[in-house]
């Protein structure tokens, strides 16, 4: 029968895979220190890239249709938990096992192949691996929140709220660590039990915070009792990692990057609440107090939470002087444009006025009322420079007062009235 099935242990496949791999190292040492043995490494190379494509496939998939935009969705079990547990624990073994492997081929094999051998990029597929089954891992922990996040959005933040104790739906939340951790803590090393624990930590108030834009209108009593569910949520998380340890074990000892890593993600979410309960006055000044690297559609969004208009309005205290500046920022444009306007006016007359004197002397002196063909024949041997009809007088006179004259008018016909 098959041993028993323990989680904090690496698939018994992985360690008969290293002492093949072993075995057959000595039988080509026996012949070969030179192309052989290198040809071995290669081979082995392979072997393990395959092996981490089987660990990989063991994952349970993403739940429904996959969507470029949004993230993966994964919903496991109890059995899907311990898999993807002892994935990460071989993929552990094998980060650990491989570069004892890769020093015994480079101690063996002739100088001329040393540094062709290399398993350093094998490493890392590995790392990404148990990267690869922490998130799945870290994500299908916290979809099993997803009625008490959908409990929360069902609340209504502007209205039904009075302050008091953490409130029920975030208690359930945290009853999840309490279910999950002290299982899985037994799967991993101290270090990489640590790693998982800033992974789901990050997947917790990322959809924390998700939540909160998608509630609406939030007052500011509202505001308030999420700071109070925030920092409940803030005095678990600094103990979660040791939660319901068995009586006699040594706790995790949890460096201070932990402690800081906590400190900036929660700070965050929390400075987001500041920003949602502060006076409508004094919010731009908060903005670069609190949240100074804040995207544009974060500052909306909080807005928004706030019951205010779209984009960030000016604090109370510095209307009067804005209006000020304004109003006389104002006159000073429309005493520039008058006088600009004013003296286009009279450059306008001088110039019409020129204008309007040659064309009437023309037409007193009778140049252009001309009666019969032979007065015309005798105008038209005078002086061709001086010649004007209706059309050209009219053209000088509205150009001087800068008419245009609509394209579809019809022309004149020279030598008529």
């Amino acid at each position: 029968p098959p041993p028993p099935f323990n989680p904090g242990e690496p698939y018994a496949s992985s360690t008969k895979l290293v002492e093949n791999i072993k075995s057959s190292l000595k039988r080509v040492l026996s012949f070969s220190n030179a192309s052989a043995l290198f040809m071995l490494s290669k081979e082995h190379a392979g072997l393990l890239l395959k092996y981490a494509e089987i660990l990989k496939a063991r994952c349970p998939p993403p739940e429904g249709p996959i969507k470029p935009d949004k993230p993966f969705v994964y919903r496991i079990n109890k059995t899907d938990e311990k898999t993807l547990c002892r994935v990460v624990c071989t993929a552990e073994y094998c980060i650990d096992t491989i570069p004892g492997l890769e020093n015994v081929f480079k101690q063996r094999i002739r100088d001329d192949y040393k540094e062709k051998v290399d398993y350093n990029s094998l490493c890392e597929v590995y790392h990404d691996l148990v990267a690869f089954g922490m998130n799945i891992l870290a994500v299908g922990e916290i979809y099993r929140m997803k009625d008490m996040f959908e409990q929360m959005r069902s609340v209504n933040w502007a209205t039904d709220i009075v302050v008091g104790d953490v409130n029920d739906h975030v208690k359930q939340m945290l009853k999840v660590f309490v279910d999950c951790i002290p299982r899985i803590r037994t799967t991993m090393s101290a270090a990489y039990f640590q790693n998982f624990c800033n992974k789901i930590i990050t997947v917790f108030l990322e959809q924390f915070l998700n939540t909160i834009w998608k509630l609406g209108r939030v007052s500011k009593t509202g505001g308030a009792q999420l700071l109070m569910d925030l920092n409940g949520i803030k005095e678990f998380l600094v103990k979660m990692p040791n939660v319901k340890l068995p009586e006699g074990k040594d706790p995790i000892q949890l460096g201070k990057a932990y402690f800081r890593f906590l400190d900036l993600k929660i700070g965050r979410v929390e400075n987001i609440l500041k920003l949602i309960i502060a006076e409508d006055a004094s919010i731009e000044d908060m903005f670069e107090q609190l949240l100074p690297d804040a995207t544009p559609k974060e500052k909306d969004s909080i807005l928004i939470l706030k019951g205010l208009k779209l984009g960030v309005p000016v604090p109370i205290k510095d209307l009067g002087d804005k209006m000020k500046a304004s109003s006389e920022e104002t006159a000073n444009k429309i005493k520039v444009g008058a006088e600009e306007t004013m003296r286009n006016v009279k450059s306008s007359f001088n110039t019409m006025g020129g204008n309007l004197r040659n064309a009437f002397g023309e037409i007193l002196s009778g140049n252009i009322f001309q009666e019969g063909s032979d007065h015309g024949s005798q105008h038209n041997s005078a002086s061709g420079g001086q010649r004007r009809d209706l059309k050209s007088v009219a053209t000088g006179i509205t150009a001087s007062m800068a008419f245009k004259k609509p394209s579809s008018a019809p022309a004149a016909t020279p030598g008529k009235k």
